[in-house]
């Protein structure tokens, strides 16, 4: 990715997340540890994929929202708590992966059941994009590179099934979900061949 796009990105970002501090203020003061908010994302994410099972689109969207900025505060909480471990690091993003799949696999049975075998596949396709980038960018870490770059990663994820989801177009974000995916591994691989080649 060019190093403009990065910061406009990156910007963009940081701009949600002071947005969140008092947030991160309120949830401290009410006593959860940021494990706990880490699990109710994901519970809240199991009943978002119930939801979209039963075509409750609008709500599902809702509750996504609401899970995706638990997500987001769980990492600003034990940073902020002096509490950043690399298993909670670990958790988070195991988590973030199953809430992914589960979700994935409820629009997938939606448009399966729906009768659009072409948009389930489309869908399974996304969620497999969806967990390479989160794979990629891992694997390169591991090797000791850094590989963050594109437009696909769990941010944009959220914020596009969530509008999805709750204007109705959910086909349009799956789409772009997509595409994202294709670009965003693609540039990550290029990424980390250049890394590792130098």
């Amino acid at each position: 990715m060019a190093t403009g796009q990065q910061e406009i990105r990156d910007r963009i970002y940081q701009f949600f997340l002071s947005a969140m501090q008092f947030l991160v203020r309120l949830l401290t003061k009410m006593g959860l540890t940021p494990d706990q908010v880490t699990w109710t994302a994901a519970g809240l994410n199991v009943f978002v994929a119930l939801l979209i099972t039963q075509n409750i689109l609008i709500a599902a969207g809702v509750l996504w929202f609401i899970a995706g900025v638990l997500d987001l505060l769980d990492g600003l909480m034990a940073r902020s708590l002096d509490r950043a471990t690399p298993y909670g690091a670990f958790l988070d993003s195991t988590i973030d992966r199953i809430s992914d799949g589960v979700v994935f696999s409820a629009m997938v049975y939606l448009y399966a059941q729906s009768g659009d075998p072409l948009m389930a596949a489309v869908t399974a396709l996304a969620l497999l994009g969806s967990l390479l980038t989160s794979y990629t960018r891992a694997r390169a870490e591991a090797l000791g590179v850094s590989c963050s770059g594109g437009w696909g990663s769990r941010f944009e994820r959220v914020l596009l099934i969530g509008v999805g989801l709750c204007f109705q177009v959910l086909t349009i974000a799956v789409i772009i979900l997509l595409a994202l995916g294709v670009i965003t591994v693609a540039q990550r691989m290029l990424e980390a061949k250049r890394a590792l080649d130098a």
